[in-house]
């Protein structure tokens, strides 16, 4: 917020706001005919990835392995696991979108009240998951003011869609940032059994490097999705029970996006009737 007035600032959260308003309907519609990019990364980059033999623990039971992360079952299904990523998403969706809503329709021309109406995150209830509290501590921390969520991105030229996560507003420079959050994945990000193919082949397939393929694939699809907008980059921002840590988009990923995009765009397309 030093590099400009706070008036400027809140015009530039506002300008967002309502083209991601304007266009999300559009984009949304749109990507109800395309294919999601989740199986098709798997498919393309990653298929010989096996979560048991990258922990290298020898397969007994499903329900005896699927202990934590993305992959637990020993925990109620709405509080572990895909559960919890939903219930995460869900209430950071809630909270972030009414954030936005705010922002929009916010009259201000007084510099000391837009500097504290900047200054303000999205607020959640005491009930929301513990995730949400710190992901926005987080977002906070690095001045990325979060302006939507779930966002719908997909690209004409290919076949595939997906949403983002968080959109975020850079404080400092007014870029929008792309995060993708991921809940879970506390001992094992970094562990691969594989490495990935085609000009990724260099890189092990572990779940951090899938996410940060994942995050430079949707960063490349809001850049296509919205183009009017100033893209300044992304973040990964992984919530573990011993903390949340975050990283930026890696140079290596944003730089492989759109080959990535095309080879995965013309298998998918090449699936369907």
């Amino acid at each position: 917020m030093k590099t400009r007035s706070a008036l400027a600032l809140l015009a530039r959260l506002q300008t967002v706001t309502r083209h991601l308003k304007e266009r999300r309907d559009e984009v949304t519609v749109g990507a109800r005919s395309r294919c999601g990019i989740t199986k098709w990364m798997k498919i393309v980059y990653y298929p010989s990835y096996d979560y048991h033999k990258a922990r290298g623990r020898r397969r007994k039971t499903r329900a005896a392995n699927r202990t934590n992360g993305a992959d637990s079952t020993r925990e109620p299904r709405e509080i572990g696991g895909f559960g919890r990523g939903r219930l995460v998403d869900d209430q950071l969706r809630i909270a972030v979108r009414a954030h936005g809503e705010r922002l929009r329709e916010m009259q201000c021309s007084d510099e000391h009240r837009s500097r504290r109406v900047c200054s303000r995150f999205p607020a959640v209830d005491a009930g929301s998951h513990p995730y949400v509290k710190r992901i926005l501590r987080v977002l906070q921390k690095l001045q990325l003011m979060p302006v939507d969520a779930q966002t719908a991105v997909a690209c004409a030229r290919s076949a595939l869609h997906t949403a983002v996560d968080l959109v975020c507003v850079d404080l400092t420079s007014g870029a929008v940032i792309v995060v993708e959050v991921k809940c879970g994945f506390d001992d094992y990000a970094d562990e691969h059994n594989d490495f990935m193919r085609h000009e990724l082949r260099r890189h092990d397939n572990s779940p951090r490097n899938q996410h940060q393929l994942q995050l430079a694939i949707t960063a490349e699809l809001f850049r296509r999705s919205y183009p009017r907008l100033h893209f300044g980059g992304g973040y990964i921002i992984r919530a573990m029970a011993r903390g949340v840590y975050y990283e930026q988009l890696g140079a290596w990923a944003r730089s492989a996006a759109p080959a990535a995009l095309r080879r995965m765009g013309v298998a998918a397309t090449a699936t369907r009737v």
